[in-house]
């Protein structure tokens, strides 16, 4: 209905879109092991039906099976999340047609790093624990140690050897009578309840803040910090507005409204591209995506870093848990180039 909405409103208008009006169809693909056989069959469809662009709301598995059928065909694809996928290629540089309105998944080691500068005096001892054996939390600890020190904080890394290695209380000790204040886990759920377990049974006064996303086992872990990217979305007062303003225009009550507000932007990308783009010259449409302006995203108005090929900055949510579920601290804004993918 969001992309219905946000045809319209192009249709309706003096010439469309440089003389044509837009359609959005929906496809529902194959299994991912499919796609790849039953792509040339889709792509004959598509071009029948003049398509010059993907916006994708399919899972992170899908994606990647389409990013190289498209990009050989060199047509772009949108992607409504995102957060969990790279967008870079081999060499290092943003895949020219793949463009995802989510930052990637470290963001959250940035807004952990702002709210401790804002919440923390310089010189606070933070304690970084993370898995030596994972390649990915390894990166992201080395992230945040520089980030903190940037800061003007002191990082303590207290690493585990993959997931038997869960008894760390002596470690912990140490880190604390360093001068660790605050531990931030960067391990997977079950390995930030161990370090919860171990803390609260040795009575250590460490606050736990955490590095991953958001889990119902660790809603009533009572002063445990993370941050999410989705939420300001699923808070954001305009949806009431924007829920009405679909039923006003179509007559259909909308369930998710931060999903239709999501969708709404992605489509509104992709026809901020496509009014930039000279109808001669179609093939510079991911130039023109990958420098979009002025993209709705609730309350947010969203441009687009051609370095990155997400938006310029997003807003996040810092939650704390209160027991029984999350309240949230602060809103912050972290650009999508402060880190690397």
């Amino acid at each position: 209905m969001a992309l219905s909405l946000a045809a319209g409103e192009v249709n309706e208008s003096h010439g469309g879109v440089n003389g044509h009006d837009v359609r959005f169809f929906q496809v529902t693909l194959p299994g991912r092991e499919d796609i790849p056989l039953d792509f040339p069959g889709l792509l004959r469809e598509w071009k029948t039906r003049r398509v010059i662009a993907v916006l994708s709301f399919a899972d992170d598995e899908t994606n990647l099976s389409l990013i190289p059928l498209l990009r050989i065909e060199g047509m772009p694809l949108l992607l409504a999340w995102g957060e969990w996928l790279s967008l870079r290629n081999g060499d290092g540089q943003p895949e020219p047609f793949v463009f995802a309105l989510s930052l990637f998944r470290r963001f959250r080691i940035v807004s952990l790093a702002e709210e401790l500068r804002r919440t923390m005096p310089e010189g606070t001892g933070i304690v970084l624990v993370a898995d030596r054996l994972d390649p990915v939390l390894a990166a992201s600890s080395v992230l945040l140690d520089r980030l903190l020190q940037d800061r003007g904080f002191v990082p303590l890394p207290v690493w585990v050897a993959g997931a038997g290695d869960k008894d760390v209380r002596f470690r912990l000790r140490e880190a604390e009578n360093a001068g660790g204040q605050i531990l931030v886990s960067l391990l997977d759920v079950m390995g930030t309840l161990d370090l919860w377990r171990q803390i609260r049974e040795t009575g250590s006064p460490l606050a736990i803040w955490y590095g991953g996303s958001m889990s119902p086992f660790l809603a009533d872990r009572k002063g445990l910090v993370l941050s999410d990217q989705d939420e300001p979305l699923s808070r954001d007062p305009s949806l009431r507005g924007f829920r009405l303003r679909i039923w006003d225009v179509l007559r259909v009550r909308v369930a998710d409204a931060a999903l239709a507000a999501r969708a709404y932007a992605l489509a509104r990308w992709f026809l901020r591209g496509l009014e930039e783009t000279p109808p001669s010259d179609i093939a510079r449409l991911p130039e023109r995506l990958g420098n979009a302006t002025g993209i709705p995203f609730g309350e947010e108005i969203l441009s687009i870093d051609p370095a990155t090929h997400r938006p310029r900055e997003r807003k996040v949510a810092v939650l704390e848990s209160d027991g029984a579920g999350w309240f949230l601290r602060r809103i912050v804004s972290v650009p999508s180039g402060a880190f690397p993918e």
